[in-house]
């Protein structure tokens, strides 16, 4: 009997427990490849491997695991059910209409567009967009928003307080982006200005691979206009 030609997608379908969709031994969510025992009893592949190299039995069950390949199936089957589980983004209130995998659903959020981003600043309960946010800090706080380019050498100047510093890249739209905020304090006797540089966010995927080098300098003259030069 062939396939059906037109596939078919339910809507409010209730998993009544998510235990189901997640491994037996590290009880974090499935994600191909997946891989059974005789009885049934499923396991990611970090799992698996760890298994195989630990025990004779399955950790469930306590059956034995007998076979030459290691005693664990490939689980084709139950891959491609749970990629057909589709979850909407948490943030799909603030625009986001992205339906990912139940188990990339946190690493979505992760790197989501839209989720909220919340102002550093003392008091201030702001939460928003990445873009929304960057529109308060020069809006609401006064904040100087400055935009750099990767892999270009730029002089900006730098006032006593927060500086927000936009790095991003004009000829690709999808490297990552680094936002960087920059606390600039000067000392009490002159001696100069103390830079405090916190990562507020890098395209989502962390600070890896992100490095933003300042050379600092502090001009006699310059030093009662409350600028610092970078």
């Amino acid at each position: 009997m062939a396939a059906p030609s037109k596939r078919n997608a339910l809507v409010n379908v209730t998993v009544e427990d998510t235990g189901a969709l997640h491994c037996g031994v590290c009880w974090l969510p499935l994600k191909p490849p997946i891989f059974q025992c005789q009885v049934g009893h499923v396991f990611c592949l970090p799992c698996r491997d760890k298994l195989v190299q630990t025990s004779a039995r399955c950790p469930v069950c306590r059956g034995e695991i007998v076979d030459d390949n290691g005693g664990y199936r490939w689980n084709h089957g139950l891959e491609k059910l749970l990629e057909s589980i589709r979850m909407p983004c948490p943030n799909a209130a603030r625009g986001c209409s992205a339906k990912p995998a139940y188990y990339d659903r946190q690493a979505h959020v992760k790197t989501c567009p839209c989720r909220p981003c919340h102002c550093p600043a003392k008091a201030c309960g702001f939460a928003g967009s990445m873009a929304k946010l960057l529109q308060h800090f020069p809006s609401v706080h006064r904040w100087p928003l400055t935009k750099l380019t990767h892999r270009r050498w730029q002089e900006i100047q730098l006032r006593h307080g927060f500086n927000v510093l936009d790095v991003g890249d004009s000829y690709d739209a999808a490297a990552k982006r680094l936002i960087c905020l920059l606390l600039v304090v000067s000392s009490r006797r002159r001696l100069g200005c103390a830079i405090y540089p916190v990562c507020l966010d890098a395209g989502g995927g962390g600070i890896d691979g992100c490095d933003l080098e300042l050379d600092v300098s502090r001009h006699n003259d310059e030093t009662d206009s409350g600028d610092c030069p970078a």
